[in-house]
């Protein structure tokens, strides 16, 4: 028996011993795991904690007045606008000002409209803040926006004499709807309204600026003198939507249309052709396209030659004398013409001399260079 024990717990001893370190293997393995998970989570935490410094900072909201308030005017409901408007008009900046403001109009709903308007004489009333400048294209957004309900509320209000709010607004119902504004303008209601005229020049001039030939008909439709009324508002729009060689086909064709029918009318066509192409080069130095355009005028319809050098007398500086040599060059008139075309160039020349001195050494061949010379007694 001894001996069996002798031999026995040898083994038991080292089964024991084998069992202990397969136990103490696994606590040591469950316990890396456990450390593994710990840094797992503490990683998890902190990328958390990183990412929702990010989140804090990136939520921390628009970073400038504009960006903040256009970002209210997106979450306001229609009956918040209005008290958004007052601190729109306070951005210093025009164009974040008006960017902002018009969002404003458009999110608000027709009956709020007054009540953005009305913030306009609040600011000025209470800070002295001048609004004159985007005042009128704010009445405009909201005839856009609002129709015909809009300008019957400004009509209802009758705020001034000169009715401004009525004029705007019925421009920019007019300009997104022609048909329904001239039928608002046409109401029985309306037959009375003070200075109904320069109201049907707002529907025209609306509907020329998106939509010339929808304009156009309307303007044929017209009775001939409320067609003469409209006439500058047309030719205005008309240019700012298609430019002013398309305004000046449908110009040169209507005239010719009414020479003899409406003679009154063809002149005021005439007339308003004129100031558009002088407006134009005045503001520009666009004297050789002016010539080009006269001369296309010209071989429709002759233009007399003192009314030509009419307006080359009204331009500045040496443009007038670019304007003549550019229709001599297109044989509207010549160097030789009535002696009209003389006493303009000495007009000029002696409204300023430096700048005549400084066309004659850019101009070495021209028609009317000896008349010049002559004007300022010889080459410089």
């Amino acid at each position: 028996m001894k001996s069996l024990n002798r031999y026995l717990l040898p083994g038991v001893a080292l089964l024991l011993g084998i069992a202990i370190g397969h136990l103490s293997g696994r606590e040591s393995h469950n316990d890396g795991d456990h450390n593994l998970a710990n840094r797992n989570t503490r990683s998890e935490r902190a990328g958390a904690t990183r990412s929702a410094e990010r989140t804090s900072r990136n939520s921390a909201g628009p970073a400038t007045q504009l960006q903040r308030l256009r970002h209210e005017i997106h979450r306001a409901t229609p009956e918040q606008i209005p008290a958004l408007v007052y601190q729109i008009l306070e951005i210093a900046d025009h164009n974040d000002r008006k960017t902002a403001l018009f969002e404003a109009i458009r999110a608000a709903s027709p009956d709020q409209c007054q009540k953005i308007m009305d913030q306009f004489v609040k600011i000025t009333r209470e800070t002295g803040r001048l609004q004159h400048d985007i005042w009128s294209s704010a009445l405009y957004e909201t005839g856009k926006i609002g129709g015909a309900e809009m300008v019957d509320s400004w009509k209802s209000l009758g705020k001034n004499g000169t009715h401004t709010e009525l004029r705007e607004a019925l421009y920019g119902f007019a300009s997104q709807d022609p048909r329904g504004a001239l039928a608002w303008l046409n109401r029985d209601d309306n037959a009375n309204l003070p200075e109904r005229g320069k109201l049907l020049g707002s529907v025209i001039a609306g509907v020329a600026l998106t939509n010339v030939a929808e304009a156009t008909r309307m303007m044929a439709e017209l009775p001939i003198d409320q067609r003469n009324a409209c006439l500058g508002h047309f030719m205005w729009n008309s240019i700012q939507n298609e430019g002013i060689d398309s305004a000046l086909d449908w110009a040169v064709t209507e005239r010719q249309r009414v020479m003899e029918t409406d003679p009154a009318y063809a002149q005021a066509i005439d007339n308003d052709v004129f100031e558009r192409l002088f407006s134009a080069a005045e503001w520009t130095g666009g004297a050789p396209q002016m010539a080009d355009r006269l001369a296309r005028i010209h071989q429709q319809s002759p233009i007399p030659a003192s009314r030509l050098i009419n307006v080359a007398n009204r331009l500045h500086s040496s443009d007038g004398l670019t304007l003549i040599d550019q229709l001599a060059k297109n044989h509207v008139i010549t160097a030789d013409d009535p002696e009209v075309t003389v006493r303009s160039v000495h007009q000029i020349a002696n409204r300023s001399p430096e700048a005549v001195q400084r066309w004659l050494r850019e101009n070495p061949v021209s028609p009317i260079r000896q008349l010049v010379e002559d004007s300022v007694g010889g080459t410089p």
